[in-house]
C-alpha cells in the first residue's frame, strides 16, 4: 500500500476518532480528579478508591462493551443507505444496558466483602465497600449513556459527547469538593463523598445526551415494535458478549494484578493506583482510535468496500504507536515530574510510594505501546463479525501468558515491579494475537469475495 492510500484513511479516521478521543479524556479527568482528591486524603483511602475504581472499570467497561455494538449497527445501515428507523435499536441498547447495570451493580455491594480473604488489608477492604456502595445508583445512568453514545457516533454526531463530559468534569470536582468536607448543608463523607458525586454526575450526563440525541438526530417515528426490538437485542448481544468477554479479559486481568500488588502492602497498591491512572489517561487515545477504526470498517463492509478493511486498521495502528510513543518519551525522561501532577500535596503520600511508581512508570512507558495495539485491533475484529474470536484469544494473552509471567516475575523479583512487566508480557502477546487474527480473517473475506464476484 502506498503512503497516498494511507494518508487518504488517516484524515477521516482522525475525523472521527478526535471527538471520541476528547470525550474518553474529559471522562478519564473525572476519575483523575477523583485520584487527586483520595490522595489528599490519606494513603489508606487512596489505596481503598483506588482498589474500588478497579472494580468499577471492570464493570462498567464490560457494560460498555455489551451496547457498543450499537455503533456499528448504525453505521453499516449508513454505510448501505439504508432508510431505516432507528428508534428499535436505542430501545434494544437501553434494555440491554439496564440488565447488565442491574447486575454491575449487585457485584459491586457484594463483592467488598470477600476483599480479607484475597489478601487486602481490613481497612482497606472496609473503605472501598463504603466507595462501591454509593457508586452502585450510579450504573443504571452509566450504561444508558453508553446506550445513547452508540447512536451519537454510529451517525457521526459524536461532537456532543465531549462537551456534555468535558462540563461534568467541573461539575464532578464541585460535588467532590462539597461531599467530602460537608459543605453547604451536606454531610462530610470523607472518601464515599467522591463515589457520591460520581453517581449524580453519571445521572446528568445521561440526561443531557437523551435530551440531545431526541432534538438532532431523526430516529423515526417513536414506536414500540417487539419483534424488531428483539430482532436488534439479538443482533446487539451478537456483537456485545463476546466484547464485553475480551473487554472484561483485559480490565480483570488488571483487577487481578491490582490484588496481587495489593498483598505487597498499602504503598505498593497506592504507587500502583498512580501509574495506571497515569497510563489510562493515555489510553483513552487508544479507545478513541479503537471506535473510529471500528465504525469505518463497519461503513466500508455496508459500502462493499472490503479490499480497505486492512488499510484502516494499519492506519488507525501506526497512528496510535505514534500517539504512544511521544508520551513514553516523556515518561521516561520526567517520571517524577509526571507523576506529581497527580498530586496536589505530598504530605500524604510517603516518598517510598514516589520510588515505586517512578519504577512501574517506566515499565509502563513502553507497555502502553502495545496496549494501544491491542485495542485498536479488537475493534477491528469487532468490526468484521468476529468478536468472539478477539475474545478467545484475549484469555490466551492475558490469562494463559500475561498472568503466569506476573506471578513468576513477582515471586522471583520480591516486588510490585515484577508484577508489571508480567503484565507488560501479557499485552504484548495479546496485541501480537490480535492482530495477526485480523490480518487472516479480512485477507480471507475479501478473497472469498473476490470468488463470488468471479462466479
Amino acid at each position: 500500500m502506498s503512503i497516498q492510500a494511507y494518508s487518504r484513511e488517516v484524515t477521516p479516521l482522525l475525523r472521527l476518532a478526535s471527538p471520541l478521543i476528547l470525550t474518553q479524556l474529559a471522562q478519564v479527568a473525572i476519575s483523575t480528579t477523583d485520584i487527586i482528591m483520595m490522595g489528599m486524603l490519606d494513603e489508606i483511602s487512596l489505596a481503598a478508591g483506588g482498589l474500588a475504581l478497579f472494580l468499577f472499570n471492570l464493570l462498567r467497561t464490560m457494560g460498555f462493551g455489551m451496547v457498543v455494538g450499537l455503533s456499528n449497527m448504525v453505521a453499516e445501515s449508513m454505510g448501505e443507505s439504508k432508510d431505516s428507523s432507528m428508534i428499535e435499536c436505542l430501545f434494544a441498547g437501553l434494555a440491554v444496558s439496564t440488565v447488565t447495570a442491574i447486575i454491575a451493580a449487585l457485584i459491586m455491594i457484594a463483592a467488598p466483602a470477600y476483599l480479607p480473604w484475597l489478601g487486602q488489608a481490613q481497612d482497606v477492604a472496609v473503605q472501598t465497600g463504603q466507595y462501591l456502595l454509593w457508586m452502585a445508583p450510579g450504573m443504571l445512568p452509566a450504561f444508558w449513556f453508553y446506550a445513547y453514545r452508540g447512536i451519537a457516533s454510529g451517525t457521526q454526531k459524536a461532537g456532543i459527547l465531549f462537551w456534555i463530559t468535558l462540563v461534568s468534569v467541573a461539575v464532578n470536582a464541585g460535588l467532590n469538593w462539597v461531599l467530602i468536607k460537608g459543605l453547604l448543608g451536606f454531610p462530610a463523607l470523607g472518601l464515599s463523598g467522591i463515589a457520591a458525586a460520581s453517581s449524580l454526575v453519571f445521572f446528568l450526563s445521561f440526561v443531557a445526551l437523551a435530551i440531545f440525541t431526541h432534538k438532532t438526530i431523526d430516529l423515526g417515528v417513536i414506536r414500540f415494535r417487539l419483534d424488531m426490538i428483539k430482532q436488534d437485542i439479538v443482533r446487539l448481544l451478537k456483537i456485545g458478549v463476546p466484547t464485553s468477554a475480551s473487554y472484561g479479559s483485559e480490565a480483570g486481568f488488571f483487577v487481578v494484578l491490582s490484588l496481587l500488588v495489593g498483598t505487597f502492602g498499602a504503598q505498593a497498591l497506592a504507587a500502583h493506583v498512580l501509574v495506571n491512572q497515569l497510563i489510562y489517561i493515555v489510553f483513552m487515545i487508544s479507545i478513541g482510535l479503537s471506535h473510529a477504526s471500528s465504525i469505518r470498517i463497519s461503513e466500508a463492509i455496508g459500502a462493499k468496500q472490503l479490499e480497505r478493511q486492512p488499510l484502516i486498521a494499519r492506519s488507525a495502528i501506526l497512528t496510535g504507536i505514534v500517539c504512544m510513543l511521544a508520551f513514553s518519551t516523556v515518561y521516561w525522561l520526567f517520571p517524577e515530574q509526571v507523576l506529581h501532577l497527580l498530586i496536589i500535596k505530598n504530605g500524604p503520600q510517603s516518598v517510598e510510594v514516589i520510588q515505586i511508581a517512578t519504577q512501574l512508570l517506566l515499565v509502563a512507558s513502553v507497555m502502553q505501546c502495545f496496549d494501544c495495539m491491542q485495542n485498536i485491533a479488537i475493534g477491528c475484529m469487532r468490526s468484521i463479525g468476529k468478536a468472539s474470536a478477539g475474545f478467545w484469544l484475549t484469555l490466551v494473552g492475558y490469562w494463559g501468558i500475561g498472568l503466569p509471567s506476573a506471578w513468576v516475575m513477582s515471586d522471583w523479583q520480591r516486588d510490585v515491579t515484577g508484577v508489571w512487566i508480567g503484565l507488560m508480557v501479557g499485552v504484548m502477546a495479546t496485541a501480537f494475537l490480535l492482530i495477526t487474527a485480523f490480518e487472516i480473517y479480512s485477507r480471507r473475506s475479501l478473497k472469498a469475495n473476490t470468488v463470488v464476484q468471479i462466479v
